[in-house]
């Protein structure tokens, strides 16, 4: 992970973080846009893909679920 980041930030990356875990895991970078297409090139080269995101303003919401939802029962 540190290799990566170090790779990263050379291709233009100000910054990142590592999301999730094992095979589901991400890194999410802040990079400028004329530099997107090199950090997206070295990534991939390292076996990632880049996917889109977007940043809306009111920030994080969390989502409740009940506990029927969370054990994966079907009330129905």
């Amino acid at each position: 992970i540190d290799r990566l980041y170090a790779m990263a930030r050379d291709a233009g990356a100000l910054g990142g973080k590592l999301l999730g875990a094992g095979l589901t895991g991400a890194m999410l970078f802040v990079c400028p846009p004329e530099r997107q297409a090199e950090l997206s090139q070295v990534m991939g080269a390292q076996g990632w893909r880049a996917r889109p995101v977007e940043i809306h303003d009111p920030g994080t919401t969390l989502i409740e679920r009940s506990d029927e939802e969370a054990s994966g029962a079907n009330p129905g």
